[in-house]
């Protein structure tokens, strides 16, 4: 799936509830949306070059078949799909599970971290101590055998 922003989102749900209702959208009517106060916004800095990228996300989620050609754009509604994803939240619910996605990706780097973290802290313990435990070990051994030879002999 394609990483969308805020302004994709409104842009492409704006888009979205043109192709439910008109059932089809096409670069010369952009116009016409932006000249609706409700959705100027939304349409109003986008320039028609780059209509292309959310041609292809429409594409991508088999919203709309699109086409292009010197600089105009004409897409078709798959009102069945359409409508369906509409129903389902459209794209802000699409932006706000990649929004959650990062987040539980954010999260799982951090405990990562912090695993390596602790790991590397034991580690540094283990290498400090092993000698003291070695020499314990050693020395105990030796006077365990002095202790064993002295009683049987």
């Amino acid at each position: 799936m394609v990483t969308l922003t805020e302004k994709d989102v409104q842009i492409l749900d704006a888009m979205l509830e043109a192709l439910i209702k008109d059932g089809r959208i096409h670069s010369k009517r952009i116009n016409l949306l932006e000249s609706l106060q409700e959705r100027k916004s939304r349409f109003a800095t986008t320039k028609t070059d780059q209509y292309s990228r959310y041609m292809e996300i429409l594409g991508i989620e088999r919203i709309a078949a699109c086409t292009a050609s010197s600089g105009e754009f004409n897409c078709a509604v798959n009102l069945p799909k359409a409508q369906e994803f509409y129903d389902q939240g459209g794209f802000k619910k699409v932006y706000e599970d990649q929004q959650r996605e990062q987040i539980r990706k954010q999260e799982i780097s951090d405990l990562e971290l912090s695993k390596l973290r602790s790991d590397a802290k034991l580690s540094k313990w283990q290498v400090k101590t092993f000698w003291l435990f070695f020499v314990v070990a050693i020395v105990g051994s030796i006077l365990g055998a002095i202790a064993f030879f002295i009683q049987v002999f």
